[in-house]
């Protein structure tokens, strides 16, 4: 684009706001979808001023979609992340043409023009032609494309046709993907139709894959992931699991992300091990914020499901041996195996430990999804083979085997590609996920190293009574995150 063709004009301010407004909610009880329960939200809105700056609207399409996340218990911030792209790129199509928005194509090569703007954005403020834009890195580019994505393939189910950006996103192509990356002023859209004809031609799946020619701008910069070098940012780590269409393994990255367990913790979790909050004190003395994740040790632990009175005589190592003729994945040598590293125990009768959420709308995502886990479980009848939680559940030839180190290392490798990420980079890892839930701790959370140690079970030689009061802690920690104006009775 040629930022001197005099019909293009500069902004020194936005001429949109996103505000929050706080909203009461009905959602589904974490784990009990048909008990439903009072939330109260901050919904994110969306203001824009007009041309002639005399009024201010709410477009309804950006106003139902941030309504539809939230009902979705996406975090608002996250809302608010793509409702600021959606008013950039309002910005920026009415200072290239606004007047030209309904053309057939103007869209296609906007959205095209808008991210190689955002990512050529100088340092100098006076070089920019939007002052307020601040130099962003190709991860936040991609982020900003696939909300301005999201947002189309909404606005197209919801408006239809007469949505011009719901129209312009074709279901079931790769959306905006080709357009002339040699684009002069003079020639904004004589290609069009030729390439209108080559998308016309394409098929393959729903996802938004960004056009090449922003890969390349980016390739000839360098951009700082984050101030910790082994973490992956918010921005990544939301988009792993958000681009995530896998059910098992949405819930793997949500898990290893935001309760921090290593990847071979997860892989030995029994289908037992995910329960409602409403058992953490029968378990550990302690309450529990979100869905309660039991970290069992898989071959002593000797809880097997059961709340009877009394303990169970049965090790885990006995209870598969007998039911299922299997080993403890740890034992195994074949592809099979998931090792065992070990951790503090917060209830030492039983040799188990809980996980700690860190994220509450993710902790009620992950039930969610634990839900549809449980169906297909059902449906594959797992309870006659094995007792795991995480399985294959899409290759039907595989269908509800215990996923495998080696596949959930390859699968963890695409969905970093999918959020434009280079795999095994640094913190681009299945333990770097770990890495990330001390980083989100530490900064974000502003938790003690007392705290965060006990959250990561961490071995130490301190007594299970001491362990015991950090238990509750940990309660007392979160709680107060969740809901910061209660006072502890």
């Amino acid at each position: 684009m040629d930022w001197t063709d005099p019909h293009v004009t500069c902004r020194d301010v936005p001429s949109f706001l996103v505000i929050n407004l706080p909203i009461d909610r009905a959602r589904p009880s974490l784990l009990s979808p048909n008990v439903t329960v009072a939330h109260r939200a901050h919904l994110p809105v969306l203001l824009i001023c007009t041309a002639d700056d005399d009024e201010i609207v709410v477009p309804k399409e950006a106003l139902a979609w941030a309504l539809h996340l939230t009902d979705e218990i996406v975090p608002a911030a996250s809302i608010r992340r793509g409702l600021n792209a959606v008013g950039r790129l309002f910005d920026f199509t009415s200072s290239i043409g606004h007047h030209r928005i309904e053309q057939d194509g103007f869209i296609d090569v906007a959205v095209y023009e808008y991210l190689r703007a955002r990512l050529e954005t100088p340092p100098d403020l006076q070089s920019r032609s939007f002052k307020y834009w601040h130099p962003v890195g190709y991860n936040t580019v991609i982020g900003e494309f696939r909300d301005i994505v999201d947002f189309a393939r909404f606005c197209r189910e919801y408006a239809g046709e007469s949505s011009i950006i719901g129209s312009a996103f074709r279901k079931s192509r790769k959306v905006w993907e080709l357009v002339n990356c040699n684009i002069s002023a003079d020639d904004l859209l004589s290609h069009l139709r030729a390439q209108r004809l080559r998308w016309s031609a394409l098929t393959g799946g729903d996802r938004p894959v960004v056009a090449r020619g922003i890969r390349r701008i980016a390739g000839n910069r360098s951009f700082a992931r984050s101030t910790y070098d082994t973490s992956l940012s918010m921005a990544e780590v939301d988009a792993i699991i958000d681009l995530e269409r896998n059910v098992a393994f949405k819930a793997l990255w949500i898990l290893l992300a935001y309760a921090g367990p290593r990847i071979s913790e997860a892989l030995n979790l029994w289908r037992c091990d995910v329960l409602d909050s409403s058992y953490a004190r029968r378990l550990f003395n302690a309450d529990v914020v979100g869905p309660v994740i039991v970290f069992a040790d898989p071959r002593e632990s000797t809880y097997l499901g059961s709340f009877g009175r009394g303990l169970p005589s049965k090790t885990r190592e006995e209870h598969l041996r007998r039911t299922f003729g299997l080993k403890p994945r740890p034992s195994l040598t074949d592809k099979r195996r998931a090792g065992w590293k070990g951790m503090s125990v917060f209830e030492p009768q039983r040799m188990l430990t809980h996980g700690t959420w860190t994220c509450h709308a993710r902790a009620s995502e992950f039930a969610d999804l634990v839900t549809r886990l449980h169906d297909i479980h059902l449906a594959a009848k797992t309870d006659l083979k094995h007792p795991y939680l995480f399985i294959s559940v899409k290759n039907i030839q595989y269908l509800g085997e215990p996923l495998k180190m080696g596949n959930v290392e390859k699968a963890f490798s695409r969905a970093c590609k999918r959020a434009a990420i280079e795999p095994h980079s640094p913190g681009a890892s299945l333990h770097g996920l770990r890495h990330y839930y001390r980083w989100y701790a530490t900064n974000i959370l502003k938790l003690g190293e007392d705290i965060i140690q006990v959250m990561l079970r961490h071995r130490s030689p301190l007594s299970q009574r001491v362990y015991g009061k950090r238990t509750s802690d940990l309660f007392e920690a979160m709680n107060a995150l969740v809901y910061p104006g209660r006072v502890a009775q």
